[in-house]
This record gives structure tokens, C-alpha cells and sequence, in this order.
């Protein structure tokens, strides 16, 4: 489960969370140990860049994001290599549409910035451990 650690309009968000692994054969195995994945806002860098002393967008800092470590590795803006990418995948599958393309990028901007924070604040009653929901019957649901 993500817990954003900023609100849903910065240009930089960290999202904490955990991740367990399961096998049942050849024997029984499992392990969980946490996460934290970093959101940029690819439009936003220079904003990001400004989000706090300790974090720096293409320049040294505690904490460093820096586009040339991503990508190609050329030196170009990674927003402009995330949309290369985008449009060769949608020319190989028959997807050529500008507009195809600048609705999946809003969709996914939309999840991002209004869906995940209300699944977190949902997800909150899970981790609280409270049996509101967890003591129900199925039925109860329908």
C-alpha cells in the first residue's frame, strides 16, 4: 500500500509503501520489507527542483534525481524521451493517433493526481487494523 508523503499537486511526491513476496512450492516462503518510489511531475522539473533543500532535480544534492540517468542517456529532457516512447509503441501496435496518445498521458496524470490519494485515504481503515470491514460476511456487502 502507497502513502503519498506530499500532497497530490506537488511537483515531487515520495510514496511509501510495502512489498511481500509469496511462494507455496517448492516449500513455503515469505518476505516482506518496504518501499518508497519517487513521483515527478516530467512537465514540472524546475518546480520539483524547488520542493525542498534536500532534494535536487538535475543538479547535487542530498537526494538527486538527474534526467541524464534516465532514458537514452543523451542529455534530452526525459518528458521528450517518455513521449518517443510512447509513440514508437503506438506506431508498432496501430496506434498512431497524437490525440490517442495525449488522452492515455491525461488519464494517467489523472489517476496520479485525484485517484491514487482517495485509494490511500480507503486503504487507511485496512492498515488501521480495524475490523469494520474485516468482520463482515460477504453478503453483507451485496
Amino acid at each position: 500500500m502507497a502513502h503519498p508523503a506530499t500532497r497530490r499537486d506537488e511537483a515531487a511526491s515520495l510514496y511509501f509503501g510495502e512489498v511481500m513476496h509469496a511462494r507455496l512450492k517448492p516449500m513455503g516462503h515469505r518476505f516482506r520489507y518496504r518501499v518508497m518510489s519517487l513521483l515527478i511531475d516530467l512537465d514540472r522539473p524546475d518546480e520539483a527542483d524547488r520542493a525542498s533543500p534536500l532534494f535536487g532535480v538535475n543538479r547535487a544534492a542530498l537526494y538527486g534525481f538527474h534526467e541524464a540517468d534516465h532514458g537514452k542517456r543523451d542529455g534530452a529532457q526525459l518528458r521528450a524521451h517518455a513521449q518517443a516512447c510512447a509513440a514508437e509503441h503506438a506506431q508498432r501496435d496501430g496506434l498512431v493517433s497524437t490525440s490517442f496518445l495525449a488522452g492515455k498521458y491525461r488519464a494517467c496524470r489523472y489517476f496520479f493526481e485525484f485517484e491514487l490519494p482517495k485509494v490511500n485515504a480507503w486503504l487507511k481503515v485496512v492498515v488501521s487494523g480495524s475490523d469494520v470491514a474485516a468482520g463482515m460476511a460477504v453478503d453483507e456487502f451485496c
